[in-house]
């Protein structure tokens, strides 16, 4: 307001000024011109000459007015510039603004993932916890199983101690131990880690063995200490797993907590492995165990087909004869000396004539059912003779 005045105040100095300086100097050249034609023509009168002469000149006035007019415009333009410096402000303000709620933003999403992680330990935490805890109870149980077999084989044996006279019953806890080192030396960096030891070394998993050993050996305090260094190889070994996408951390807590132990019934025929029998004596065996469980009734079916006479003799029939004291025995056989020497009381003879199939059924005393068994069973007429001097059965 103050500039737009000033300016026209100058403005109308300055025309003041220029009237000053033109029109009343040539106002007064046309009066001085009349004076003189006056005074030719003899007229005594005379026009009286403008004399402009304030106490104030008006250039005076107006050197004031520019000076005041550029004060107020430097003043103006002072602001202006600083105004200019408070927009900048104002723009770096509004910035670090924005940049201020993108931050808390930012920081609000931190803050929320770092929650989320913190959630995350706690259940990962609760989660180990849990493993360790079940890796504990798995060893425990093991043993405990082991132990219920031996009970189970106790009394098995004890009961039927006859039929099973020359059977053992064993129960073993087998470690798989190269199943372990194998499977730590796929997932290991060999370079960072021996999984096996070589000659004058000791593997860092040597005393993971050795606790697994005593674990086998009996002692159950030891599983405590087996989970704890089970534990520990699996933070330790972490950052020693193999490089390679298909490989995690994972694998190496499958490896470490799989299930080792395991208890294995070992059974062994007058000190001889079930597994380095004969066919036959693996029947004979298996039918010995099928005698002694249990007090039903039973039924045997082509039994004899690998065993000689003498086996059948010796092993066989004893064990049928005492399994008939407690439950009922069916036999299906072709061999007399099973027929006869394990004192059977009933014979069934099955007879096919002409496609059709009939049964005669009796004891052995009876003279009908012994002459039809002569003609069927291997070794007939020997067993029957000695049944009948035993006996004293008349022909």
């Amino acid at each position: 307001m103050q500039k737009s005045r000033l300016v026209e105040l100058g403005e109308q100095l300055g025309n003041a000024s220029q009237f000053i300086s033109e029109d009343i100097s040539r106002f007064n050249q046309y009066v001085s011109q009349i004076n003189s034609l006056l005074r030719e023509v003899g007229i005594e009168i005379s026009v009286t000459v403008l004399d402009y002469t304030p106490t104030v000149s008006i250039e005076v006035i107006r050197k004031l007015v520019e000076s005041e007019l550029s004060q107020v415009v430097a003043g103006i333009e002072a602001s202006e510039k600083e105004l200019r410096g408070y927009e900048v402000e104002m723009q770096e303000h509004a910035r670090y603004l924005s940049r201020k709620n993108e931050l808390s933003s930012k920081l609000a999403t931190i803050s929320t993932k770092l929650e989320t992680i913190a959630n995350d330990n706690q259940q990962l935490n609760t989660e180990r916890e849990e493993r360790d805890k079940l890796f504990r109870e798995l060893l425990l149980t093991i043993v405990q199983q082991q132990q219920k077999y031996s009970e189970i084989i106790t009394i098995f044996g004890s009961q039927k101690a006859e039929v099973l006279s020359d059977l053992d019953f064993k129960d073993d806890i087998q470690f798989a131990n190269s199943e372990l080192l194998t499977g730590l030396q796929d997932v290991l960096d060999n370079r960072q880690v021996e999984v096996m030891a070589k000659d004058g070394t000791v593997s860092e998993f040597q005393q993971l063995q050795d606790l697994y050993s005593s674990i086998i050996a009996g002692d159950t305090n030891k599983i405590d200490s087996l989970g704890d260094e089970t534990t520990r190889l699996s933070e330790d070994m972490k950052k020693k797993i193999k490089k390679s996408q298909a490989i995690t951390p994972g694998n190496l807590y499958r490896c470490l907590y799989g299930t080792y132990l395991s208890v294995v019934p070992v059974v062994t025929y007058k000190r001889t492995a079930l597994s380095k029998l004969s066919l036959g004596h693996k029947a004979t065996v298996l039918i010995k165990i099928y005698l002694a469980q249990g007090t039903n009734p039973i039924i045997i079916d082509s039994h004899d087909d690998h065993l000689d006479n003498e086996f059948i003799v010796e092993e066989l029939v004893g064990a049928i004869r005492k399994a008939k004291t407690y439950r009922q025995v069916i036999l299906a056989s072709n061999n007399g000396n099973v027929v006869i020497n394990s004192d059977a009381e009933q014979i069934i003879i099955a007879q096919r004539d002409q496609g059709k199939i009939s049964y005669i059924a009796g004891a052995i005393e009876n003279p009908v059912i012994r002459d039809r068994a002569l003609k069927v069973l291997e070794g007939g007429a020997d067993a029957f003779k000695k049944r009948q001097e035993k006996y004293r059965l008349d022909s």
